[in-house]
């Protein structure tokens, strides 16, 4: 007899690092919250929308990064506006 399998979403509270807020703080010209992030990307709150700054070639010392304002389409599906990039040097967040 095959059995259901069923996920519970777990309510997990985690603090940012401060790292992530002085990162995020940098490359952002407004005010707003970090409400997520992994490796490859920090999602952030503002009253002026939502935005993502994707990062990629981290190393110890600097990291790439764009930062996408989101959009969403009339159809309900969204995509990102790209609105600056560029490379940071990590050693003042350190």
């Amino acid at each position: 007899m095959p059995t259901e399998t069923v996920a519970h979403e777990e309510n997990l509270e985690f603090e940012i690092p401060e790292v992530i807020i002085k990162f995020s703080a940098a490359i952002m010209d407004r005010e707003h919250s970090v409400v997520d992030f992994d490796y490859s990307r920090i999602d952030i709150d503002s009253s002026e929308g939502e935005f993502v700054i994707r990062t990629w070639n981290i190393t110890e010392d600097r990291i790439d990064w764009t930062l996408f304002k989101m959009i969403t389409n009339e159809d309900g599906s969204g995509h990102g506006e790209e609105i600056k990039s560029g490379v940071t040097i990590l050693t003042p967040f350190k």
